[in-house]
């Protein structure tokens, strides 16, 4: 009997606690239960529930007292063990919950209850084999328990293995589709792996499940970015900043879409709004730093990325930003460093060749150099090629995509270019040391920037040029002709404001009917139409060049090149023929932002936007230069 309800037992008054447990009103049973316990301290159900009661209320620690009193009476009890690892989590205490779960565990080994929460703090944890043990535990007790699977996903996805994680993800969904959780461990393994076409349709379905699912909705507007889906993409960011505005990765995939759209005040707003938001996250600053970098104000950009690493010194994605903008400053030395960190970046194009061979550091030896990237890039550090064998006094070999090997057979300090056939990798075991061409100026040092061996490094094959002189001249008029590119790369991100619209472009070339005739060098524009029917001098080739071999005869066989900046522009560079190149305001580190244009090509000039995205005026002033060059011509005959 109680002292204060006379007539009314403990045990009825714990009944009572329970009858309002079940009915949810956890308010009403607590100060009940603590008078069960005021009457008997050892009442073990009432300590148990009183404490899952305080778990639920957000109190873990007073929980975490009260589990271990019950253990006190009952060491061995599971769900007390298990309730007590559970407050230890809710404290952040996962090592302390992980020693209670292995525990019960030990005593309950044909429990999936205890491996499932032993996973779950192992997770935590992130001991990736102990998780997984724990889970195959449980799948072993119960085959295709889609929590189990759940979890299996998340530990192969920590520890790298992908694909381990995507099946273990589509088997959770197999086996619980109702699941939003499980279609948002799927989508996020794709994401990982920059599936952007799986990943959208994972995401969509755990908002068709969960409208408000706001990580889904989040990495849902990430993967839209990917797919470059910007029309989608901004309105479903804009109502995202709305719905959620404490949410600074949706203010950082705003920006990146108005970064994409040219649109770099707003682009800024947006970053500054996610470094308010986080400030303590690499991710805003690095972003924050690219938007600057993009404007021009490199000053600005390299302050903003080296706070970004003061953050996270691992984050490859912001050594790689701070290399593009000390190169664009002409910091070499320490842009070549911070360079290297490319191939940390999940995003990277290239990929490091699997081989025995070291990486060269300037040793004496035969040497296989390899591309990658695009072949501008390429093209215009072969040059560097000569240096590589002075240095290491032996054979050196590349490889490199099919376009390219016939032009770099015969650079000066190759011996022999082959080819990317498949299996090409396992060629380099032969050679002492191989290295990616690009980190040849790294190796290299203040070599790589040595004036001396800069001039003219490509000669197209007199043969193939006279070829294509005859062939030309069946149908170009004659007189003054050019080569013309005013279009990027389409499947490049930076191909668009590399570009000039066909709009601009087409009445400015008309401009010259009387003086010249310009050939079109875009290969996916060669084919059966020789005339551009609104433009009278405007002509294109009959069919695409071969290689690049080829493309750089057929340039030698004109008297000048006009070009975007593209893989024309090195190799019309290269062969010492006479280019204008026109360029983005704030254009790609190799042009130093059009500052320096002796640097890689001399003679080679440059006409750069004022503004960015006007092409106005690098075309106004190329045409003054343009027509001092025909009146020239005129005067000379």
């Amino acid at each position: 009997m109680t002292g204060d309800k006379p007539g009314i037992s403990t045990q009825e008054l714990f009944g009572q606690a329970m009858a309002h447990c079940q009915a949810g009103d956890i308010a009403s049973a607590e100060p009940i239960l603590r008078e069960v316990l005021a009457s008997d301290p050892t009442h073990f159900q009432a300590i148990c529930n009183l404490g899952v009661i305080l778990c639920q209320k957000g109190d873990a620690r007073g929980a975490e007292h009260l589990f271990n009193e019950a253990l006190k009476l009952s060491p061995c009890h599971e769900q007390t063990l298990n309730n007590l690892g559970h407050s230890l989590m809710l404290q952040s205490k996962a090592s302390e919950a992980n020693l209670v779960f292995k525990e019960a565990t030990r005593l309950y080994p044909d429990s999936g209850t205890g491996f499932h929460n032993l996973a779950s703090a192992a997770l935590s944890l992130q001991n990736w084999e102990q998780a997984k043990e724990a889970l195959q535990k449980v799948l072993a007790l119960s085959p295709g328990d889609a929590a189990a699977l759940r979890g299996l996903g998340l530990a192969y996805a920590g520890e790298g293995s992908q694909e381990l994680a995507e099946k273990s993800f589509r088997e959770a969904v197999e086996s619980e589709p109702g699941n939003p959780e499980n279609w948002y461990g799927l989508g996020n393994t794709y994401l990982d792996r920059r599936q952007f076409v799986e990943a959208k349709a994972c995401f969509s379905k755990v908002l068709e499940l969960v409208p408000r699912h706001k990580d889904a909705a989040t990495n849902l507007a990430q993967t839209l970015l990917g797919l470059e889906e910007y029309e989608v993409a901004r309105p479903f960011l804009e109502s995202l900043v709305l719905e959620y505005p404490g949410e600074w990765r949706n203010w950082i995939s705003l920006g990146q879409i108005l970064c994409a759209k040219l649109d770099l005040p707003r682009a800024i707003e947006a970053f500054e709004k996610a470094v308010q938001l986080a400030p303590g996250q690499w991710e805003c600053w690095n972003s924050l730093g690219v938007a600057y970098n993009e404007t021009g104000n490199f000053q600005k950009a390299t302050e903003l990325l080296e706070k970004a690493l003061e953050l996270e010194p691992q984050a490859a994605d912001a050594h790689w930003n701070l290399s593009l903008t000390l190169l664009s400053r002409g910091d070499f030395e320490r842009g070549w460093q911070e360079y290297h960190w490319r191939w940390r970046r999940e995003s990277f194009t290239s990929r490091w060749p699997k081989t025995s061979s070291k990486k060269w550091k300037g040793e004496e030896g035969d040497l296989c150099l390899h591309t990658e990237q695009g072949y501008g890039d390429n093209i215009q550090f072969i040059r560097l090629a000569r240096l590589a064998r002075q240095a290491c006094k032996g054979k050196v070999k590349v490889f490199s995509e099919s376009p390219l090997v016939r032009l770099f057979s015969d650079i000066k300090g190759v011996d022999e270019a082959s080819p990317k056939c498949e299996g090409w990798e396992k060629e380099l075991d032969e050679f002492a040391y191989h290295l990616p061409l690009m980190d040849l100026p790294l190796v290299l040092g203040g070599k790589a920037m040595d004036p001396v061996g800069q001039g003219p490094y490509i000669q197209p094959h007199g043969h193939e040029t006279r070829e294509w002189e005859q062939c030309l001249g069946a149908y170009l008029p004659k007189g003054i002709r050019a080569g013309i590119v005013w279009e990027a790369n389409p499947n490049n991100k930076k191909g668009t404001k590399r570009s000039i619209p066909e709009s601009v472009v087409y009445p400015w070339l008309a401009r010259f009917g009387d003086h010249c005739s310009f050939l079109c060098l875009q290969p996916e524009r060669a084919g059966e139409n020789l005339r551009q029917e609104n433009v009278q001098n405007l002509f294109f080739l009959p069919r695409p060049p071969k290689d690049f071999m080829e493309t750089a005869a057929i340039i030698s066989s004109l008297d000048f090149v006009i070009t975007v900046d593209t893989a024309i522009s090195h190799l019309s560079g290269a062969c010492g023929i006479e280019t204008y190149l026109l360029l983005y305001a704030t254009p790609c580190w190799r042009w130093l932002n059009g500052d320096s244009p002796d640097l890689w090509y001399p003679g080679m000039e440059i006409f750069k936007q004022g503004k960015i995205g006007d092409w106005s005026h690098p075309l106004s002033m190329l045409e003054i230069r343009l027509t001092q060059k025909f009146d020239q011509a005129m005067n000379r005959l």
